[in-house]
């Protein structure tokens, strides 16, 4: 039997997106059966009620009230400012904020600080899916929102399915080393680095780069990578392929300048392989492990050398230090679950709809 509440509608526009996508499809898979929900977007989701949206980002999106229920959750700033009804958000990073040479200084960035400001000071609650994404927020507005708390995202035990000694034979006898990038082509994705850490390793036959993401469509743009024979651009790929490049890649690296979780490093490490990320603070505090034992060989991103440096450790780790460094890794990545974010985001919503007017 549902629960007296009003109808839950949650803004599912960027439902086939791959970072607030892939965090949006497994929040709702995990939705509390007895809970009233409906999806804002044109979708065909089974057993899910769905009702048709403006498009993201448009100005029309500010004057239509998509559908019928009183409590909304959006999972991204992108707001509505005359939708009166209760509503939660989810912030996933400030980056419009905090990297202007990519956003841009002016109407674009005015545009993201004044919803991001309107939202803290109007919602019901708002989550961040990590301690670093508060801080900045903290930082650029210059305040908290008065309801908020940090949900960090999880990690699906799919990349672990079927995980056996095959995939790791064909990583030490393949012809080439397999370098696997999964990001989009935005700038501060920062992949162009990673091309000329491999560059500078020398002889092309022994490695290729191979870059799962979406390749262009961007708002700010997209980089162009060279085109050699040893880049291999796959574009956006199944789960299923993806599970399979985490797999058989030598070392997955993410090179990003600036982040909000960092969600693949967790499936690459879940899948078995080895990671080479970005020093930045939002990667410290997702590989922090308890007992200090090391999981991902670090980076900074803006030095080539210290990239190549990172990935040349990595492929050069003696076999029993390899097989311990992901056992640890995979260790790790269990601590992220989508079932607890998903609960204490479901448990939010249900409290917001059951005392609509009051501050929990």
């Amino acid at each position: 039997m549902k629960r007296n509440y009003t109808n839950i509608e949650v803004d599912a526009r960027m439902w086939n997106s791959s970072g607030i996508g892939r965090f949006l499809r497994e929040i709702v898979q995990r939705a509390p059966s007895d809970l009233n929900i409906m999806l804002r977007g044109n979708l065909d989701v089974p057993n899910v009620a769905t009702v048709d949206a403006s498009p993201i980002y448009s100005l029309r999106e500010q004057f239509t009230r998509a559908g019928s229920g009183s409590v909304v959750w959006v999972p991204h700033f992108n707001i509505s400012w005359l939708d009166m009804r209760e509503r939660v958000v989810t912030i996933h990073d400030v980056a419009p904020l905090a990297l202007p040479a990519v956003f841009g200084r002016g109407l674009r960035r005015w545009y993201a600080w004044s919803f991001m400001w309107f939202l803290g000071k109007t919602s019901r609650h708002v989550f961040f899916v990590s301690k670093f994404t508060l801080s900045e927020y903290r930082f650029y507005l210059g305040f908290t929102p008065r309801s908020s708390s940090v949900v960090l995202n999880g990690v699906d035990s799919f990349w672990t399915k079927g995980l056996n000694s095959e995939a790791e034979h064909f990583k030490i006898n393949q012809p080439a080393k397999r370098i696997l990038v999964v990001g989009n082509l935005k700038e501060h994705k920062n992949i162009l680095q990673v091309c000329a850490a491999l560059r500078e390793m020398g002889d092309r036959g022994q490695v290729e780069l191979r870059v799962v993401g979406k390749r262009d469509g961007f708002i700010t743009g997209a980089v162009r990578l060279p085109e050699c024979t040893w880049i291999k651009l796959l574009g956006q790929i199944s789960d299923e392929e993806l599970r399979s490049e985490y797999r058989c890649a030598s070392c997955f690296v993410m090179p990003s300048l600036y982040e909000g979780f960092g969600l693949p490093i967790l499936e690459a490490m879940s899948a078995g392989c080895l990671v080479a990320i970005s020093d930045i603070p939002v990667f410290r505090e997702i590989c922090m492990t308890d007992n200090q034992v090391q999981i991902a060989e670090f980076f900074d991103p803006r030095s080539t050398d210290d990239v190549r440096k990172a990935i040349t450790r990595a492929l050069s780790l003696s076999p029993a230090d390899r097989i311990c460094r992901i056992e640890e890794s995979k260790r790790h990545a269990q601590y992220y679950s989508w079932e607890s974010a998903a609960n204490k985001i479901w448990t939010v919503l249900a409290d917001v709809a059951a005392h609509e007017g009051e501050m929990i």
